[in-house]
């Protein structure tokens, strides 16, 4: 029922309606009035009225409590279901909440605005994950349990055979337990193969190429089956030495005097390594990890050598010094010497009987002391980086270690390192070359470039040591033998130059036993080269300050160069008379001297190889090429092998040489230069006295005489000359005697002859000028003594110029004659008939044309 019908029914009674329906009753059953006066009748009606509204008033009554039962029982259960609507939109909200919870659990932590908790499904694969870890875990736990206890099953089964009574040596039975060992090992290593190193993966994806590592199980199974083997090893090897210990080792020993039951004891347990090394062959013979580390017997007897040295010179005994490398040294080598004897009598027959006969037994004994030195030198070298003079003394002991070790006749031919355990016999290892316990050294670049600096700062303060003495420029008065190797005998050097060449030669004797022709080559363009240079550049600039202050500026405004040499004092005492040519002198000396010793040095065997190795190898080349100190080594490919042989065929001092050459040059023109300088000078006065008639009477009035200008520059002349014949070696200064006395006779043939003009020389004035000519020629010879044999040679041209001018005049007409009338063809004899050197045609002429008697 609708809502509004309840409302509708629930109304109170209307009383108009009632009436009207009252009437319409009456109307409808009372159509008159007599009708309605009937009282029978109205009051039927009225009867069945109240009986009606009776019964009605009872169903009212009946239906107002069912209704009111009704609503009663609806409002009951409208509450009812509001309390339940209100649970429900709880719960409703309950889930709301609950459904966005789990809605945010499910964004990933890892996204741009996710969480900073894993979400569920996160933890469970990260559980998940953990699981198979464990699981993973426990399998590796396994392997390793049984590796394990297969490692101590096999320590124990060696050790039980050999303690078992009646047991006689080393049987290869005995490593079955090592042989499970080996064999679960290879399994796993198999196994893991085929899996991805997790430690690998990031960097195989930036680097493919690069070689794959095993997996750390594989590793370590690997170190385990190792450590196993060393075991076993150890425990023949503690036999063997109890055996030799009982002998008198590590003291020398006289087997031949030893117990029989200790020699045969001894021989045994020798050959029981040998056997067990040989076990060790097979069983891990493809195995590319397996180590070969020498011969198992030579190797036990080196323990007790090696905790003698560790006791001696690893601990805090004071043997144990870094400033005394050759102490460690010489025990070794003196260990070497001491059982040699035992080595190549005992221990070699009992090889030959093997089949490691071709191994030699003193070689391979030498071979595993060096690691000793190893060892000691890995550890000294960090602590001595920073002191040069330790480091170049360790070093230089270790390069005489390497010398006396091989003339003791170690080399790596006949050992382990060259043949391999796994070769046979007739594998002699020929092509390997032991490079020396020095390369541990000097193959280690930090190592070798801090000894590289050292050398470089000493010799460079030796360097300037010697050029900041005060006689360093002084001719040595002593020069021994070995100074004038290869030069000339009477070559005095100054003390500088001898104290460079001895300073490169020292230099050169400590790289030259460098094993590596590249460390030769750093050292030479490092070391020796920088100093060679800085030498050429100290005479350069000497020569170039002498030409400073001896130019005619400095001398007309002294002191215009402020700062050089000589400001403040007067240049002309540095750069004039013998003292300025003695500098220059000293100069060409130097730089001669020290280009003849670099060209015997290039003829020198270990020179030669070290240029032949430069220019054989392109990255040697590469280094000479880039040095401009250096000849251009061949670099052509097409024809490597020519362009060594041509490149060869000079030095490697070639270009220094060349440098140095071009320098003593430079001073030997200076020199000529300088006495031509200073004789002119003292000439001026000589020269302008001959247009003096106050000083040169009349020939009729004064005859033949020398005029007092000439005293100064026959003077000067004859000192400079005579110092040149004592500071320098004959040839030398016969070539530079030549070049300044042609110089001169040039001068004085053009001042002194040539310039009085046409016809206007007499022949007494020619034979004053003649006899003039002379006392320059015996100037010079008394000046250059035997050092020139020919002392008129330079003087030629002047000596003959005045023998034609001094003819009478009847000899003096005919020689006009024959030089007028001869042509360039009879040229060559008519000097002979005039008994002149090669002139020419018109020299002649201009000669003959001075005298006053000339007509022609």
């Amino acid at each position: 029922m609708a809502s509004s019908a309840i409302q509708r029914l629930l109304q109170p009674p209307s009383t108009a309606e009632s009436q009207k329906r009252a009437l319409q009753f009456l109307n409808s059953h009372f159509q008159s009035l007599a009708q309605l006066e009937d009282g029978e009748a109205l009051q039927s009606v009225v009867d069945d009225t109240r009986r009606k509204t009776e019964e009605l008033r009872a169903e009212l009554q009946t239906s107002q409590a069912a209704v009111d039962k009704h609503i009663k029982d609806t409002l009951s259960a409208t509450q009812g279901h509001l309390a339940t609507a209100q649970e429900l939109s709880i719960t409703r909200h309950a889930l709301t909440d609950e459904l966005s919870a789990l809605s945010s659990e499910l964004d990933s932590s890892l996204s741009p605005d996710g969480r900073d908790d894993p979400t569920l499904l996160e933890e469970l694969e990260s559980l998940h994950h953990n699981l198979k870890e464990l699981k993973s875990l426990r399998n590796y736990v396994l392997v390793i349990e049984r590796a394990l206890r297969l490692s101590e099953a096999a320590v124990a089964q060696a050790q039980g055979a050999l303690s078992s009574p009646g047991a006689r040596g080393f049987s290869p039975s005995s490593l079955t337990q090592y042989r499970l060992l080996h064999s679960f090992a290879a399994s796993v290593s198999t196994h893991c193969s085929s899996v991805d190193n997790p430690s690998q993966a990031q960097s195989r994806a930036s680097a493919t190429h690069e070689e794959t590592q095993p997996l750390k199980i594989v590793n370590f199974l690997s170190t385990i089956r190792d450590r196993t083997w060393s075991d076993i090893q150890g425990i023949l090897t503690s036999n063997l030495l109890e055996t030799a210990e009982k002998m008198g080792w590590p003291q020398p020993i006289e087997y031949s005097s030893a117990l029989p039951d200790n020699r045969a004891l001894f021989e045994l347990e020798f050959r029981d390594l040998l056997r067990l090394q040989d076990s060790g062959d097979e069983i891990h013979g493809s195995d590319p990890r397996w180590k070969r580390d020498g011969v198992y017997p030579i190797q036990a007897l080196i323990s007790p050598i090696a905790l003698r040295f560790k006791f001696h010179f690893e601990s805090k005994r004071d043997t144990n010094r870094v400033d005394k490398p050759e102490w460690y040294f010489t025990h070794v080598l003196n260990v070497t010497h001491t059982h040699r004897p035992f080595m190549e009598t005992t221990i070699q027959a009992l090889l030959s009987t093997t089949r490691y006969k071709h191994i030699n037994a003193f070689r391979e004994f030498s071979l595993h002391l060096l690691p000793l030195l190893t060892r000691k030198l890995r550890h000294t070298l960090p602590r001595i980086l920073h002191h040069p003079s330790l480091l170049a003394h360790t070093i230089y002991q270790s390069l005489a270690f390497d010398a006396s070790l091989r003339d003791q006749g170690f080399s790596l031919e006949g050992t382990t390192a060259a043949t391999g355990l796994a070769e046979s016999s007739d594998v002699d290892g020929k092509g390997v070359t032991w490079e020396g316990i020095s390369m541990q050294i000097l193959g280690n670049k930090e190592w070798f470039e801090a000894w590289l600096e050292g050398e470089r700062r000493f010799a460079e303060d030796q360097y300037n040591d010697i050029i900041s003495s005060p006689n360093a420029w002084q001719v040595a008065d002593d020069a021994d033998d070995a100074d004038t190797s290869g030069t000339d005998a009477d070559f005095r050097p100054t003390n500088s130059a001898r104290r460079v060449k001895a300073l490169i030669e020292q230099i050169t004797d400590r790289y030259q036993p460098l094993p590596r022709f590249t460390a030769r080559t750093r050292f030479l363009i490092t070391v020796q080269i920088p100093i060679l240079e800085s030498y050429h550049s100290r005479i350069s600039s000497s020569l170039d300050a002498f030409e400073t202050l001896s130019s005619s500026f400095v001398r007309a405004v002294p002191g215009a160069l402020s700062g050089q040499v000589g400001h403040g004092s007067d240049t002309r005492t540095l750069t004039g008379g013998v003292e300025g040519m003695g500098r220059l002198v000293k100069a060409g000396v130097s730089a001669h001297y020290i280009a003849a010793e670099m060209d015997r040095w290039g003829e020198d065997l270990f020179f030669l190889e070290l240029w032949s190795e430069i220019n054989a190898r392109a990255a040697l080349r590469a280094k000479a090429d880039a040095h401009p100190l250096l000849p251009d080594p061949s670099g052509d490919a097409t024809s490597a092998w020519q362009d060594v042989e041509a490149a060869s065929e000079g030095t490697i001092f070639q270009e220094l040489v060349t440098q140095y050459r071009s320098l003593g040059e430079r001073a030997e023109d200076m020199i000529v230069r300088h006495v031509c300088s200073e004789v002119n000078s003292a000439s001026k006065a000589y020269f302008t006295s001959q247009w003096d008639e106050s000083e040169n009477p009349p020939p009729h009035e004064k005859g033949v005489s020398i005029p007092p200008t000439l005293v100064a520059p026959l003077s000067t002349l004859s000192s400079q000359l005579a110092s040149l014949a004592h500071s320098l070696p004959g040839p030398f200064a016969a070539i530079l005697y030549r070049r300044i006395s042609s110089s001169l006779a040039a001068v004085i043939l053009q001042q002194r002859v040539l310039q009085r003009g046409i016809g206007r020389l007499s022949l007494t004035e020619a034979r004053q000028i003649a006899e003039e000519c002379l006392l320059w020629v015996q100037a010079c010879r008394m000046a250059m003594g035997r050092s020139v044999r020919r002392i008129e040679g330079p003087w030629a041209q002047l000596l003959d110029a005045m023998k034609l001018l001094t003819l009478e005049e009847n000899q003096f007409r005919i020689a006009v004659d024959r030089i007028f009338d001869t042509d360039a063809g009879g040229l060559e004899k008519l000097n002979e008939e005039l008994e002149v050197s090669e002139s020419g045609l018109g020299d002649l002429v201009d000669v003959v044309r001075l005298r006053e008697d000339c007509w022609r």
